[in-house]
């Protein structure tokens, strides 16, 4: 041991500069500062594109999640929701008709009541639908304020009273309950609220509307598929019953998924639809709302008459996959040119379909492939959005504006991310 270290001792010591012990090696040159700088420059700007795409495709992946849970879950939570109620319910009725026969209940059937619905209700709103929903009704607690008095009434055999609330128990499961009053406090179709949210990072901005399209296909070659629009919350409107809900949407062709879309929209994807490789594709179509679209019981735009604009988005199983179908896009496609979104960079691309062109900015995002403004009209020839004075003084804004403060726009956060803070303590 003492032999490797008196051999090593020349180098390390050197290195760490507690001598050189005679050593004749000419000192390295001093590195060039300005060449470190540029480097490190290089590298910082990489990482801050590479931090743009991540925020982008994240943000773009959690409204899709949340698209796909709509799609693939609401039905069955809905299901789920109600049968719980009824477990309950089923409870309440045989106590109930034991009352309402004359008999005596006992302290046991009352604890086992309460047991049922402590299991069955407890944060069911939250433990079924998640955050995908707010607004969610405590049903547990309508029954906790309740037992202590049921258990009371039991052990006094106050059967009259004890009748009246279990009557008003068996009310308030009715309510809340019923599939039509769930589907009303958690609709899909206009989703509103926490939905728009998603779709839009600022809740205090209400103009814009949104058409959801998500459709694929399994195995068995069944289409499973989900329709809705996302509008802002703009006010509710009390119903026969004494409920407050969401406006609705009127029976408007402009407004439907219906042949409409498929000849406006769906045709256009058709040179980029890639239907043996993806997953599931989305249709995500945004329109400006004005402000005096909303109206008590309903909201009523005329899309044909507002500047629309599609973004198409094709999920893969991975990145390589998404990567490999950008290249086969690229391939068939022509390139027109390169282009700048919200700090990200777009290929303009347009394809021949039906004897014209279709044109479109796309942009592979991990395992997606996001097509942006799909539509016949070439670049140039795009009008502007009309809007209303409150959104631009001269009432005109560029088509990107359909996207600005979107899922899809990450400048605010990137810009909080890249800009360096201020320095409290800096007096100049």
């Amino acid at each position: 041991m003492a032999a490797i270290g008196v051999s090593s001792v020349p180098a390390v010591s050197g290195c760490l500069g507690i001598g050189d012990f005679g050593s004749e090696e000419p000192p390295e040159p001093e590195p060039d500062e300005d060449e470190n700088e540029e480097d490190e420059d290089e590298e910082d700007e990489e990482e801050i594109e590479v931090e743009i795409d991540e925020l982008a495709h994240e943000s773009t992946a959690e409204v899709l999640e949340n698209i796909q849970w709509l799609k693939n879950n609401y039905r069955e939570t809905v299901n789920e929701y109600v049968t719980a109620g009824n477990e309950v319910h089923d409870v309440v009725e045989t106590i109930q008709e034991t009352l309402e026969q004359g008999e005596n209940v006992s302290e046991g059937e009352i604890e086992e009541l309460f047991r049922v619905a402590d299991n069955e209700l407890a944060r069911i709103g939250p433990r079924l639908f998640g955050d995908h929903f707010d607004g969610h009704r405590n049903i547990a607690r309508r029954f906790e304020e309740r037992e202590e008095s049921a258990l009371d009434y039991a052990r006094l055999n106050e059967r009259e009273r004890l009748l009246e609330l279990i009557d008003e128990l068996d009310d308030e499961l009715s309510q809340e309950f019923d599939p039509r009053f769930v589907r009303r406090r958690y609709p899909i179709d206009p989703l509103t609220r926490k939905g728009y949210t998603w779709f839009i990072n600022n809740p205090e901005e209400t103009h814009r509307l949104f058409e959801v399209f998500a459709k694929e296909t399994t195995r068995l070659d069944r289409d499973n598929e989900l329709k809705m629009h996302v509008i802002p919350h703009i006010g509710t409107h009390a119903s026969h019953d004494g409920y407050s809900f969401e406006p609705e949407i009127r029976d408007d062709e402009s407004l439907a998924f219906n042949d409409a879309i498929g000849n406006d929209v769906l045709e256009y994807v058709e040179p980029y639809s890639d239907e043996e490789s993806r997953l599931t594709e989305f249709f995500i179509r945004s329109s400006y709302l004005s402000q005096d679209a909303g109206f008590s019981g309903g909201i009523s735009v005329d899309l044909e008459e507002n500047t629309k604009s599609t973004m198409y988005i094709q999920e893969y199983e991975d990145s390589q996959a998404a990567m490999d179908a950008y290249d086969r896009v690229l391939d068939s496609a022509e390139e027109y040119d390169t282009t700048e979104h919200f700090g990200l960079a777009f290929e303009q691309v347009f394809a021949e379909y039906n004897d014209s062109n279709v044109y479109a900015d796309i942009i592979q995002l991990e395992e997606l492939l996001v097509f942006i403004d799909v539509t016949r009209e070439p670049w140039r020839s795009r009008e502007s959005v009309s809007v209303d004075e409150s959104v631009s003084d001269d009432g005109e804004v560029d088509r990107m504006f359909l996207y600005e403060g979107t899922f899809f726009d990450q400048t605010e956060q990137y810009r909080e991310i890249t800009e360096p803070e201020d320095d409290e303590n800096d007096d100049s």
